[in-house]
């Protein structure tokens, strides 16, 4: 009995005390597949040092609800800020670096929109140059795997992107000859800048015709661009379907026509568009493209251009000697001036003419674009010399041309061409010559530096330049001998010689003096100094017959030109044909 009692007793004792159970001491759950993903991506990224401080916040981030177990996330580097906004990394804004999806490089495309998980919007923007941006900053190197998600270093903290204040749509169209409804054009590369200049990047049109870019510019220029497509039409930016059932085209200047005065030079055209008078923040705005379909021989136009500048030149080189030494026995005082200068302005204009027929020609054709930049150098070579011989008495086509305007045409040109480019560079020496011709010394020391920064130049001989001191085509031609002669178009040497002319015209004497030593490397022995006569002899000795032009540089330093019956007041420029002083004055000292 004393047995069975200690038994009940005990058994009474436990049930009033009773023990834990499995209830109420459940195991702890299982990561989620985010906190897994996000482990992962850790355990990955621990092996880089630069971003130690990103791994570092990235383990205290609460994400023990994200299921989402394929992620795309940018890392920051080490001891950096967002430019923009100062924003700092913390466990809160860690989260906007971390994007739901994963995606491979290739696959974010220009324009997407990313979501964080914390819910924001990342923006997805490409450059000209393939570069690829998240909320602006860039994107370095190439994606790293961290299990079904990917990683990429990044230089700044993304900074919380808004809503985009506009939203434009831009639809091409494609117009068919014989078709009265043009339909849409889809892989429509639409670039897109701001107002300052600054790439905002570049989308592609859907199968709709259609690119719709959000930004927060109030103004923005863009171009399209699309192989065997062009927006222009025999040189006329298109304007859809006319009442006639032909191409219509936009008159660019506003005088109710479109004539010649309305053609584009070259492509692509820059379209403009400003929200600053608008009331409405959305736009759309219709662009129109053709094919092309050219049977044009583009080496045959190559070819003929190239004689005809060639034969151009040759005749500027064979005026130049006789001007300058008195070949054959010229005389300044001869009537025979007029003829010389009538026969240079005539060959000068033909030539233009036959480079505005081929420009036309070429404009809408994306695979003559470097051809079409090569004849637009050449003519800028011609009317710069006119310069050089007629002051500011250009013409462009029936329409006077004043020098300022040539000079911005030259400007605009060389935005358009690649920045390490002998284009960019020729027109650089150019824009330098024509500012020599205005007595604007310091704009044509700038455009020289500019060429000198390059580095792509050096100085070699001085009778027979070689390739590396070309800055301008070679041309070819056969002497009085039979024997064929190479020289080139703008010559390094220029670059040195006008800027120690206009660093004596600035009177800075001894930076004119180690542009001259530099120079005096390649004069055989010739020792000059800074001073007009020194100068003017240094020119005619580095630039006669080698494609440069000689005579404005006696002009530029007020020097007489030792041939007979020249006379300062009256030589300085060559006479105006008579047949055009309808349209300008005659050149100082000669009879109207």
């Amino acid at each position: 009995m004393k047995r069975l009692y200690y038994y009940v007793m005990s058994l009474a004792f436990l049930l009033a005390f009773p023990g834990c159970s499995d209830d109420e001491n459940p195991p702890s759950p299982p990561p989620s597949k985010g906190a897994e993903a996000v482990n992962k991506i850790v355990e990955v990224l621990e092996t880089k040092e630069e971003v130690s401080v990103f791994v570092e916040i990235l383990k205290t981030v609460d994400v023990a609800d994200l299921e989402e177990d394929e992620l795309t996330v940018f890392a920051v580097r080490n001891a950096v800020q967002s430019r923009a906004t100062a924003e700092v990394l913390d466990s809160a804004s860690i989260k906007r670096h971390i994007a739901v999806g994963s995606y491979q490089k290739a696959e974010l495309k220009n324009g997407m929109v990313l979501k964080s998980i914390n819910g924001e919007s990342l923006y997805v923007s490409h450059s000209g140059n393939g570069e690829v941006y998240i909320n602006g900053v860039p994107i370095e190197g190439e994606a790293i795997a961290a299990g079904n998600s990917y990683v990429y270093i990044i230089p700044e903290v993304l900074a919380e992107q808004v809503e985009k204040k506009h939203t434009t749509t831009i639809e091409v169209k494609e117009l068919i000859a014989g078709s009265m409804t043009p339909g849409p054009l889809a892989g429509v590369a639409v670039t897109v800048q701001d107002g300052a200049g600054s790439l905002l990047g570049e989308w592609t049109t859907d199968e709709a015709g259609l690119a719709v870019i959000k930004h927060d510019g109030d103004t923005i220029v863009y171009q399209v661009k699309k192989e065997g497509y062009s927006e222009l039409y025999n040189g006329y930016l298109l304007n859809g379907i006319s009442a006639d059932g032909g191409f219509a085209y936009v008159d660019l200047n506003g005088d109710g026509k479109c004539d010649e005065n309305d053609k584009v030079t070259s492509s692509s055209y820059s379209f403009f568009l400003s929200y600053k008078d608008m009331a409405d923040a959305e736009s759309t705005q219709t662009c129109y493209m053709t094919a092309v379909t050219s049977g044009t021989d583009l080496a045959k136009i190559e070819a003929d251009w190239h004689a005809a500048f060639l034969e151009y030149i040759e005749e500027n080189l064979s005026l130049e000697m006789t001007l300058l030494t008195g070949y054959g026995g010229f005389n300044y005082a001869d009537e025979e001036l007029k003829i010389y200068s009538e026969r240079l302005w005539k060959a000068a204009y033909e030539t233009l003419d036959k480079g505005r027929e081929y420009t036309e020609q070429l404009a809408s054709m994306e695979d003559a674009q470097d051809l079409l930049m090569t004849i637009n150098v050449e003519m800028a070579i011609i009317r710069s010399q006119l310069y050089g011989y007629y002051g500011d008495n250009l013409l462009d086509g029936e329409t006077k041309v004043p020098v300022d305007q040539l000079i911005a045409d030259l400007q605009q040109a060389i935005d358009t061409y690649p920045s390490e480019s002998s284009h960019r560079d020729a027109m650089n020496l150019l824009l330098a010559k024509m500012y020599m011709g205005k007595n604007s010394w310091g704009d044509a020391l700038e455009y020289c530096r500019k060429i000198e920064n390059s580095g792509r130049y050096e100085l070699t001989s001085l009778y027979n330049p070689e390739k590396g001191e070309a800055i301008w085509s070679e041309f070819k031609y056969m002497d009085e001998n039979g024997n064929e002669v190479t020289e080139y178009l703008l010559l390094y040497r220029e670059v040195y010689l006008l800027a120690a002319v206009a660093n004596y015209k600035l009177g800075n004497v001894n930076d004119s003096n180690i542009y001259i030593d530099f120079l005096e490397g390649i004069l055989n022995g010739s020792t000059f100094t800074a001073n007009p006569e020194s100068l003017a002899k240094m020119a005619q000795m580095l630039l006669q017959g080698n494609g440069g032009q000689v005579y404005p540089y006696y002009r530029f330093l007020n020097t007489p030109i030792s041939s007979d019956g020249f006379i300062a007041d009256k030589h300085y420029y060559l006479p105006i044909p008579e047949q055009y002083l309808d349209r300008f004055p005659q050149n100082p000292g000669y009879n109207n």
